[in-house]
Formats: C-alpha cells, structure tokens, sequence
C-alpha cells in the first residue's frame, strides 16, 4: 500500500493535487520504510527539472515527518548548496513548519544555523523560531536585521535579504509572545505556513 503510494507521489506526470494526496497518505502511514527511497529527491539540486524545487519541498517534509529528530542534523548537512542553488520561499517556510513540530524539538540544532555563512539555513532557522522562539531568543535574532546577505529562489518578494527576513519574524514573535492566553491555557499558535 506505502509502496504504491509512493509510486503515485512520485509520478511527475499526476497532477499535483493526486500527488499530494499520495504524499498525506504516507505521512498518516507513519511507514519509515521508505525514508531510504525519499533521500535522493530530498537532497536534489533545484535546476535538475524544472519544478524540482517542488517536489524537494515536499518529499523533505515528508522525510522530516516520517524520521523526526533523527533525520534533521543530517537532512540539513545533504541540502543541496552549490553555486546558484535556489529555495523557494514557500519551501523553507514548509520545512520550519515541519521541523516546528519535531520532537524532541530540534532548538539547538537549529539555533547553530543562525550563524550559519549560508543563506538559507540561516533564512530556515529563523523561520524555525519564528514559529517557536520566545523572548529568550530575540537577542539571537536581532544582529540579523541588519544582514543584506541576499535570497535566491521563488516568490521572495518583499523579502529578499536575511535582514528582512529576520525583521519580520521578531515582529511575529512579539506578536506571538504577547497575545493573550486562549481558554484553556494553550499558547496562540503561529500562523501557519502554505500547504505545499
């Protein structure tokens, strides 16, 4: 059944809607059989097709779900990084989400990549903490305001350097941290990032 799943997930001639039904599939499945099939297109170069970037994003995030806290210092060491590699905006966002709900939470892992010297394990550890991060880690962020290190990829827009980027998720944060309480005593949950 996972097999056949992943047949269909990984069929660039479906429609996208077919494979992401596929690649749900899988992730409910909770099957990390297949983890050694999804690490080549996890890992592969943005210019290998032309949508790659898209099926990186999703088959990482369905890596990232499937093997959790064990795969992430790994997963982060094999993203492709060569000269004019290229990450969408929606795709780091959809790997901050995914690493945001790993557990045990991969916050120290992630905090090393803010000193990272490339750009998008930089732009996904603050996305990460974007997500989780609380005061505590607002003086990590800040010196990243002023970085004009710019972004390479889809639909970055308005954010096009780390320091926009970085300035935009402290708003968040305090934001986040600031929000009143819901009934029940659960925290606001941050606003989540697009499907991919």
């Amino acid at each position: 059944q996972t097999q056949a799943l992943l047949v269909l997930a990984l069929d660039a001639t479906q429609p996208d809607r077919v494979r992401d039904y596929a690649f749900d599939r899988i992730a409910d499945s909770r099957d990390r059989s297949v983890l050694p099939q999804l690490w080549p297109i996890a890992t592969q170069a943005s210019a290998s097709s032309a949508n790659a970037w898209r099926a990186r994003w999703r088959v990482g995030t369905l890596l990232l779900s499937l093997g959790g806290a064990d795969v992430v210092a790994e997963w982060l060491s094999r993203l492709p990084r060569g000269t004019g590699e290229q990450y969408a905006r929606e795709e780091l966002h959809g790997y901050a989400e995914r690493l945001a709900q790993v557990r045990p939470a991969p916050t120290d892992v992630m905090r090393a990549r803010l000193a990272s010297t490339v750009w998008f394990e930089q732009a996904l550890a603050i996305y990460y903490f974007e997500r989780v991060g609380t005061e505590a880690d607002l003086a990590a962020l800040s010196p990243l305001t002023t970085s004009t290190v710019a972004t390479a990829g889809p639909h970055w827009n308005e954010h096009g350097t780390i320091g926009a980027i970085a300035t935009t998720a402290i708003a968040a944060i305090r934001e986040r941290v600031s929000a009143p309480t819901p009934a029940g005593g659960a925290p606001a949950a941050p606003t989540p990032a697009a499907t991919p």
